[in-house]
């Protein structure tokens, strides 16, 4: 496969980008300088061991109801290590003066749902080399004698969880379908405004002709004229108002 011209240039963005942040990291003496160091000192961190995940372990092997895994989920989640779900605050994308509150669902480590439920070769592969990446990180945190039979476990649990979570592609058709259902009911609104209006306008017209032909009309001819233009006015503000929820809904 032939590299474009444009990914080697991203690449060598990237590289020149991350070589001149490590330079900085390595002279800063502050909190990001001093978290680096400490992310790169190996033989410290061989030194220390186990000792700072020991809480999280704790919280895993208190596990034996449903209450506990509340517990357990709900701490590991404070401390943004997700599980089941994720969540996070942003800005909101209908208002940007404030923040609003996100969960998305979790629960998985292959990026997708079709990597545990579509049994095509190419998925089943992932999940064999998925399966191999497990074995080979339970044998290094001291797991070896069970590895596979605990990376299989696992695997089964996240191939459940996928059967439960909504889909990706559903979501995006939902939301498809949605901005269709809602640009339709806006078409329908423009069209019955500019129906309104053109057989309205018609239809004065009609009426200021038979008032010129007969007299008695002339008194006649104003209520309609008003009638017709609050008539177009209170459907430009319905239209107007469909414009506003759908921009705000969608």
């Amino acid at each position: 496969m032939r590299l474009s011209s444009k990914a080697l240039a991203w690449d060598a963005a990237d590289r020149n980008i991350r070589e001149a942040l490590i330079k900085v990291l390595e002279k800063d003496d502050g909190p990001a300088g001093l978290y680096y160091k400490s992310c790169m000192d190996l033989d410290h961190i061989e030194q220390v061991g186990d000792k700072q995940l020991e809480p999280w372990i704790k919280f895993i092997d208190a596990i034996d109801d449903k209450a506990s895994m509340v517990t357990a989920i709900t701490e590991f989640n404070k401390h943004d290590m997700d599980t089941f779900f994720s969540w996070g605050l942003d800005t909101d994308n209908r208002d940007t003066t404030r923040k609003s509150f996100s969960l998305l669902q979790g629960g998985v480590s292959l990026p997708d749902n079709t990597y545990y439920l579509e049994d095509s070769a190419v998925m089943q592969g992932h999940r064999e080399k998925y399966l191999d990446i497990l074995a080979k990180y339970l044998a290094k945190i001291g797991r070896a004698a069970t590895a596979e039979r605990e990376a299989q476990m696992i695997l089964d649990f996240e191939t459940k969880f996928a059967g439960i979570r909504v889909d990706r592609y559903v979501c995006v058709h939902v939301r498809v379908v949605c901005v269709s259902c809602a640009c339709r009911v806006l078409f329908l609104c423009v069209g019955v405004g500019l129906g309104v209006g053109v057989w309205g306008g018609v239809g004065v017209h009609i009426w200021a002709y038979i008032c010129t032909r007969h007299a008695y009309l002339h008194t006649y001819i104003h209520t309609y004229i008003r009638i017709y233009i609050y008539l177009c006015i209170y459907m430009y503000v319905f239209v107007c108002c469909v414009c506003v929820c759908v921009c705000v809904c969608v």
